[in-house]
């Protein structure tokens, strides 16, 4: 005792009595103000919660030396509240604990389970199902943690395997803290969503739980509040311990009858009735069954509370007969139930919104009430091959889906045997996707449709029947994406232009007979121009300007018949394809990243009249020689020879980079006209005359200022008489200001091409005893 009283007098010494009587009766927090006062002595300490006073003992008695002995602990929490941390006291400290619980010793030691980098060897799987089964939730981790710390494999595994059965107390008890302070409307939303729609579309739910007057909308924002629920993409996610509290609670509202519980949840597979089914309780709210074996609903089944009815897969051929009472029913699920012949009477579902019945494919019948449903949002009717008609009468005036927070309207037809769509379609006022993709009997739209200003896409693939669409299809300015893919539709409606908001644009396999197309503008970006053009077989003129794509599909070769090609202003263009010989016209002013063109032996194919290549000043070095020798070998080459046949009217130009006249030109001039005396030769061979200017461009703007151009043009002699020396000829060459722009002329050539410079061309095909021309064309470049 003597030793024991010297051993005190080194200490500040606490006894806390009866810890486990005090903390049920008291409190926590009365043992904490305890501690501290019997430390301090100042009766002013006050402590509110367990927290606060954690961190009033580590402020209060860190420097202090202490003997502390705390009798009769059972919890862990209470040691966490009295003596958490071994820095809350002075060095040299001493803490006793007395417990019945010998288990509770070892987990003192707690702490080291987590300063540990990895679990010890062979808890390594063990520890992991741990941390599944808490997935993420410290609270869980913590429990499981103390609990586990220090016991054997063997212990481990049985406790994990019961966990999944019986939740553990200690967990439920202190996640139901935050379900005990819910108002009654949001514990049953709760426990609705515990058992039944964890995983579901928060609007779904909502409108569900509406239909029992639960106040979702508000009730749902409070558990999110309070972190009991959370949302991903609209979809209601709970963590699984907290799912399983919920599923607790009802199991613990009658352990020993479920009858008598608050909510029932069966799953049911595979089942078979071998007599059928006599009965089903009214009160649900929700039918799901999938595969449901039998041929309609049971007769006595009056489900006026029921709210959405899913049977994919069934046996039914027809719902009900009659009427039902289902004002509250808002879904019908009924896909792929192949055995449906008909359509109920929907007279007594007037608030259906969604009605899906893809896959149907004996579907033949819709009764007539489908069209007085008001507030339909959603009929799928995909591959429903024998529908051929619709009601005539079709009130879907509110015909909407809810999405992304976004009011999407959608009819999916596909499939069907329809031959026409009603003209009434146009009440849908709000449908933004109609498809009908391979109706194979359609035959006609309704000028109607172009009523349906709200409309994004409309998808009539494969409905190979089908040879026009009407002519006001261009009105309907919100459309996005337009297929017409498969059709037989031979042109497009000239409305169609007025698509300012179209994105997507399919004629995959028609237009044979389409000659010209415009989609200059149009904001195409790479990859946007379809690879299969050769398929518009009879294409003359084809406009792409100022557009956004890097290169052209090669399959424009393939137009066989193609004589423009317009793609001024696309300024990131890089390449050129290899284009087709039928070439008349090719415009790529301000092509400002072309850096490749079309291959040497392409271009002596071409014979193009005009071919304009302003501003494309990344066309320097050998590519842009040879390929402007090849061109103007192709170009002399083929017109002249065309002028040798008495072709009176063949004449060319080109614009291209550069700021020299060529050598060949035989009379130049600084000025912009030139007067000259026809050579001595046989005036019957004159074929035409060759001409050339240099010119800048100078535009009024604070990115460019001047350019030098060379304009290259060759007119035959059916534009004027033929020369007779020794009278004078006078060429001149005028430049017209443009208000954003002024052209200033440098210089001016001309030669005369006469018989004899054709033939020769034509012999040497490689320029060698026509070298000056080519030469000079070469220093041009240079």
């Amino acid at each position: 005792m003597e030793e024991l009283l010297k051993i005190s007098l080194c200490f500040y010494t606490i006894f806390l009595a009866n810890v486990r009587e005090v903390s049920q009766t008291r409190g926590l927090v009365a043992l904490q103000e305890q501690l501290v006062y019997e430390i301090l002595l100042d009766k002013n300490v006050k402590i509110w919660d367990v927290h606060k006073g954690c961190h009033m003992i580590r402020s209060k008695l860190r420097h202090k030396r202490v003997l502390l002995v705390i009798d009769d602990v059972d919890e862990f929490d209470q040691l966490q509240a009295l003596a958490g941390q071994r820095d809350w006291f002075g060095l040299g400290s001493r803490i006793i604990i007395t417990t019945r619980d010998r288990h509770l010793l070892v987990r003192c030691e707690v702490e080291d389970i987590y300063m540990k980098s990895h679990p010890t060897n062979g808890y390594f799987d063990l520890s992991h199902s741990m941390v599944n089964y808490a997935d993420g939730l410290p609270l869980a981790l913590e429990i499981l943690g103390s609990f586990l710390f220090g016991r054997s494999k063997a212990e481990w595994k049985d406790a994990l395997d019961r966990l999944k059965y019986v939740p553990d107390q200690k967990i439920f008890e202190i996640l139901k803290i935050s379900y005990d302070g819910l108002q009654e409307t949001e514990k049953k939303i709760f426990l609705d969503i515990a058992c039944f729609f964890k995983g579901n579309d928060k609007d779904q739910v909502r409108e569900l739980l509406d239909s029992c007057d639960f106040y979702p909308e508000i009730g749902i924002s409070v558990l999110i509040d309070k972190c009991i629920i959370t949302l991903s993409n609209n979809i209601i996610c709970m963590h699984d311990l907290i799912q399983d509290m919920g599923m607790e609670i009802v199991c613990q509202q009658s352990p020993g009858n479920p009858g008598q519980r608050s909510r029932l949840l069966l799953k049911i597979r595979d089942v078979c009735l071998l007599h059928g089914i006599e009965y089903l309780p009214d009160e649900l709210r929700l039918l799901k069954w999938h595969g449901y074996p039998l041929r309609s609903l049971p007769s006595n089944f009056q489900p006026e509370r029921l709210f959405k009815l899913n049977l994919c897969y069934s046996l039914v051929e027809q719902l009900w007969q009659g009427v039902q009472n289902m004002r509250h029913l808002k879904f019908i699920k009924l896909n792929h139930s192949v055995h449906l012949t008909k359509t109920p009477d929907f007279a007594g579902v007037p608030n259906l919104e969604r009605l899906v019945l893809d896959g149907c494919t004996n579907l033949s019948f819709v009764h007539p009430s489908i069209g007085l449903l008001k507030r339909l949002k959603v009929l799928n009717m995909k591959e429903c091959i024998r529908i051929k008609s619709f009601p005539a009468e079709i009130e879907w005036a509110s015909l909407e889906i809810v999405q992304n927070a976004k009011r999407l309207l959608q009819l999916h037809l596909d499939q069907t045997s329809i031959e026409e769509v009603p003209p009434s379609i146009k009440f849908l006022s709000r449908l933004t996707v109609l498809t009908l993709r391979d109706c194979k009997k359609l035959v006609s739209l309704p000028s109607s449709i172009s009523d349906l200003r709200s409309l994004k896409v409309l998808n009539l693939n494969g409905s190979s029947k089908l040879e026009e669409v009407p002519e006001n299809l261009g009105h309907i300015a919100s459309l996005e994406n337009l297929d017409l893919g498969g059709t037989t539709i031979r042109r497009p409606p000239s409305t169609i232009v007025l698509l300012e908001n179209l994105k997507e644009l399919s004629f995959h396999g028609c237009l044979h007979c389409l000659s010209r197309l415009d989609l200059g503008d149009c904001n195409l970006q790479e990859g946007a121009i379809p690879n299969d053009l050769g398929s518009l077989s009879a294409l003359t003129n084809f406009t792409l300007s100022r557009n956004n794509f890097f290169s052209l599909p090669a399959s424009i070769n393939q137009l066989s018949r193609l004589e423009t090609l317009n793609i001024d202003y696309c300024n990131r263009l890089k390449a050129l394809p290899e284009l087709p010989a039928s070439i008349d016209g090719l415009f790529a002013h301000n092509c400002t990243s072309l850096i490749k063109l079309c291959s040497p032996s392409n271009i002596t194919r071409l014979t193009p009249r005009m071919f304009y290549l302003s501003n494309c000043f990344k066309l320097t070095g050998n590519m842009a020689i040879i390929f402007f020798k090849s061109l103007l070998q192709s170009l002399l080459k083929s017109q002249l020879r065309g002028l040798k046949s008495a072709v009176t009217s063949s004449e060319f130009d080109i614009v291209i980079p550069g700021s020299q006249v060529p050598e060949w030109f035989t009379y130049q001039s600084i000025e912009q006209s030139i007067t000259i005396i026809p050579p001595i030769y046989c005036f019957n061979s004159f074929m035409g005359l060759a001409f050339c200017t240099a010119f800048s461009i100078h535009q009024h703007s604070s990115f460019l200022s001047h350019f030098n151009h060379l304009w290259l043009c060759y007119v035959s002699k059916s534009y004027f008489a033929a020369p007779e020396y020794p009278n004078p000829i006078k060429a001149s060459v005028a430049a017209r200001d443009h208000r954003y722009m002024k052209l200033k002329v440098k210089a001016f050539g001309l030669c005369f091409v006469f018989d004899q410079d054709v033939e020769e061309f034509i012999r040497s095909s490689n320029a060698q005893t026509h070298g000056q021309i080519l030469l000079g064309f070469n220093s041009l470049l240079q």
